[in-house]
């Protein structure tokens, strides 16, 4: 049984591990965005759906037994692999769009041994319920050791093997666990069992009814559904840090291993906590839209537990409607990964679509409260006086008015209000309301969809904005908003640039670009003269009216909506045309496309793409310095904007220019705010002359390794990234 339990621990543990290292792989390739890891995936999750297919169908038609022989020779087709060649996934990045790409680069390098490693979990359960072994009527506890793999594998790949092991190490070591694997399973074959019979024949047994289908379904997309919401929650609105989606990932998992234990983990008050779990995970989202969400790490304890009792419901329940009889294990199992496909397809591709917010998180409480109580059955009298039940209408009526048709109501009003204090009592009601109602199907379904609707207009309104424009896309939301006077964007809750809307200001770039940033004093300098500039990453556009009559500013800008965005709403771009400038664009990922640019092109470049909490690292490795170092000339300049929350870059930078013969130099003006219209800021110059620029830097304020005195770190390659290694402090202080 321990073999059993470590080769079903083993294959996990190395599904899990394939797709961290083949997304993290195909990152620098395709730009670093959200929609690689997307739909890596929704690839990975389809494939797993197949593998589930392919074992259900293979044992029903030819039997457990006599199939467990040609499953060794599946196992041994995905050495066509050896070893991964991730230096060639390059080679078709811009054949076809770059989903399809993707897509294509995944299934040609990785789908025989996912979809290998996909089928062990099944088969190993399968075998053991035709063996002689006591723990053959419970083969379910297989996937509880299955699931508990797949968590050693999301906590070690970001702590232990990402900062140790470059991507070719990683490959080697996935490979020679892989031939443990083959071995393991070879010793786990089943002998010739006396109940040995297909699992089609089987004719003591009734065939599954759609309605206990439909159940699994329900409660599987659920739980994956709530996964992501969260995990965009927490990556969208509270802090952008990739490896973070790993603890989500691992909560999630960890209600599987519990509750498919040999003696399940669903106690009691685990079933009485959902109705508090919804809400306040409301209470939470809607707070969070008024900018009074809680400190990033208690707001991150609260939403990981709340993942963690709405899962632990939804997958208890569903062990409780799990199949005994053998011809229905591995079709359970299919419908849980279509299940999980479903919320991934859902949450990652649909709603974006859809919704301009983040409507998923308050929609995943709706689905698991929906699919906890299915089927519908009809309400019993509600336990208590009659006063009290007067009572929970009469607030849940209330309510429901007030938001539907009282708030609007007030707030066209032309009188001040406290709209804010207003906002925040009208959360607190809604928190009553939804434990009053909790165990009640019709009147909480009604209240969270009062909910839906209230959560879309409530924060351009209770903070005073005056909302312009609002898109969300596969790179996140975008927010266009007017305040005091200024326009701003923001992106997730980083502040991506302002400008004002009238006045003599309105020619002067603000925030971490203003004239008396170091950015600013730079290239307001008489000497400087850039004829030929690039800019990775547009924001505003505020950099292009340093510019002067006749030079030309090619700007590279990975989501087209930006460029729509800073014509439409912002002045900057239209004042450097006027002034003589010359603007030229380019989509898709700025390293990649200047590996399209001839060398020595540039005068300036200039880097804008590190201040949001989700930092591209392919822009940071060697061969990233090196390619800007290519496109400069001699006397050229690279200027990059470091300014972030949660990572000190300025280690990277000095370690990566120090390897590629580049001066480096640093500057920031926190100490020094000469306005309120700037903000504090850190920006870093890279350059082969610096007797180029020695004037600019000696006077204001620049200094050198050196004199700063950087922590010395492994540059990071294409191979090698370590986010922890440059953590400053996971846990900071929301914006505003």
């Amino acid at each position: 049984m321990l073999r059993y339990r470590f080769t079903a621990f083993l294959a996990s543990f190395l599904l899990f591990q394939i797709e961290f290292i083949f997304s993290k792989a195909l990152l620098p390739v395709f730009g670093g965005t959200y929609m690689v890891w997307a739909v890596c995936m929704l690839f990975f999750q389809g494939l797993l759906l197949l593998g589930y297919l392919y074992t259900h169908l293979s044992q029903k038609w030819i039997g457990v037994y006599r199939y467990s022989r040609w499953h060794l020779l599946l196992l041994t087709v995905p050495f066509i692999a050896f070893p991964f060649r991730f230096e060639s996934l390059s080679a078709f990045a811009s054949i076809t769009h770059p989903a399809l790409a993707v897509i294509y680069l995944l299934a040609i390098n990785c789908a025989l041994v996912f979809f290998a490693l996909s089928t062990i979990s099944l088969i190993l359960q399968s075998w053991l319920h035709i063996n002689n072994l006591p723990q053959k009527k419970n083969p379910y506890v297989l996937y509880s050791a299955s699931n508990l793999g797949a968590i050693l594998a999301l906590l070690t790949y970001p702590t232990l093997f990402e900062p140790l092991f470059n991507l070719n190490q990683q490959g080697y070591i996935w490979w020679s666990g892989y031939l443990v694997l083959f071995g393991l399973c070879a010793l786990c074959l089943p002998g010739k069992a006396h109940d040995e019979e297909t699992w089609g024949n089987e004719t003591n047994t009734a065939t599954t009814k759609a309605k206990e289908a439909i159940q699994w379904f329900l409660l599987s997309v659920a739980g994956c559904f709530t996964l992501l919401s969260i995990t965009n929650l927490l990556t969208f609105d509270i802090v952008v840090v990739p490896f973070l989606w790993c603890l989500p990932l691992s909560v999630y998992l960890l209600t599987f291993v519990l509750v498919f234990k040999r003696i399940a983990w669903y106690p009691d008050w685990t079933k009485k906590a959902f109705g508090w779990a919804v809400s306040l995970g409301i209470m939470q989202y809607l707070m969070s839209l008024f900018r009074l969400g809680l400190p990033i790490l208690l707001a991150l304890i609260l939403e990981l537990g709340i993942l963690f009792i709405v899962c632990l419901n939804c997958h208890g329940k569903l062990v409780q409607l799990k199949p005994w009889q053998k011809n229905k294990l591995t079709l359970f199992y299919f419908i849980l990964a279509a299940g999980g496909f479903t919320g991934s397809l859902l949450v990652g591709i649909v709603i974006p679509l859809i919704t301009k917010s983040l409507l998923e998180y308050p929609a995943s409480f709706f689905i698991a409260y929906l699919a906890l109580i299915f089927p519908l059955k009809k309400e019993t009298k509600p336990k208590g006086s009659f006063l009290l039940w007067i009572l929970k209408t009469s607030l849940l009526l209330g309510c429901v008015a007030f938001i539907l048709v009282g708030l609007p109501l007030i707030l066209t009003q032309s009188m001040q209000l406290p709209l804010k204090k207003i906002m925040i009592c009208v959360t607190f009601l809604i928190f009553i309301v939804l434990r009053l109602t909790s165990n009640q199907a019709a009147r909480i379904t009604l209240v969270l969809l009062c909910v839906l609707i209230f959560s879309q207009w409530t924060e351009e309104i209770s903070l005073n904005l005056n909302k312009t424009f609002k898109l969300r896309n596969f790179y996140g939301i975008n927010f266009v908003y007017d305040r005091d006077g200024q326009r701003f964007l923001q992106h997730g809750t980083t502040m991506h640039g302002r400008q004002y809307l009238s006045g003599p200001k309105t020619l002067i770039p603000l925030a971490y670009f203003h004239p008396s940033t170091p950015a600013g004093k730079l290239l307001t300098k008489k000497a400087a003269r850039f004829n030929e500039s690039a800019m990775i990453g547009l924001g505003t556009g505020a950099l292009s009216v340093y510019l002067k009559h006749g030079q030309r500013l090619t700007i590279y800008e990975l989501d087209p909506d930006i460029i729509k965005i800073a014509h439409r709403f912002f002045g900057y771009l239209k004042q450097a045309q006027e002034k003589g400038v010359i603007l030229d664009y380019v989509l898709g990922d700025g390293r990649i496309s200047l590996g399209k640019t001839k060398a020595s092109a540039y005068d300036l470049l200039i880097l804008d793409v590190f201040n949001s909490d989700s930092i591209p690292p392919h822009l940071l490795t060697v061969e990233a310095i090196r390619e800007y170092k290519r496109v400069l000339k001699p006397n050229g300049i690279l200027l990059m904007h470091i300014s972030n929350r949660i990572f000190d870059l300025r280690p990277i930078i000095y370690s990566a220019g120090e390897k590629e013969g580049l001066f480096v130099f640093e500057n920031t003006n926190g100490e020094n705010i000469a306005s309120q219209d700037a903000d504090v800021c850190t920006w870093m110059v890279l350059c082969l002359n610096p007797q180029a620029i020695k004037d600019v830097l000696q006077k204001d304020g620049w200094k050198s390794a050196q004199e700063a005195h950087p922590k010395i770190i492994k540059p990071w390659t294409d191979q090698y990234v370590n986010l922890l290694g440059v953590l400053k402090r996971p846990f900071l202080p929301q914006e505003e």
